[in-house]
């Protein structure tokens, strides 16, 4: 599961941390002593996380984890480069010819309900407007 660690609980006993998926099921996970180091370091990053668990209501699960790990935010791939490219080159290489306009970013299975909402706010840690 990947999602943004919001909560910690350092103290023992009960140490556990707050998930909040990408797709907004909240859970509440249980890890052992030996990854305290990096529990404690990673509040408000993106994680991805295993274990076992199980959900225990629509929005909420509760998780033992085994594994935890920071995902990089800004990972820097080919895509990017230290030189600036010619406009006409990036042009050629992507395939586009003219402007796309805003309907070019708009997903057309996008629906704006409650698990849509939810997905939102893990994803950008907060609440979309209403």
């Amino acid at each position: 599961m990947t999602g943004r660690l919001h909560m910690i609980e350092a103290d023992q006993p009960g140490r556990r941390v707050g998930i909040r998926a990408q797709d907004g099921i909240d859970w509440t996970c249980s890890y052992p002593d030996d990854l305290h180091g990096i529990v404690t370091g990673l509040v408000e990053k993106i994680v991805r996380v295993e274990g076992t668990g199980r959900r225990v209501t629509a929005s909420t699960g509760r998780l033992q984890v085994q594994r935890l790990e920071l995902v990089p935010e800004h990972a820097q791939d080919s895509l990017f480069s230290v030189e600036p490219i010619p406009l006409g080159q990036l042009r050629a290489e992507q395939g586009i010819e003219r402007p796309q306009g805003l309907a070019a970013l708009v997903d057309p299975d996008w629906e704006d309900d409650e698990q849509g909402r939810r997905f939102l706010e893990a994803t950008l840690g907060c609440s979309p407007p209403r």
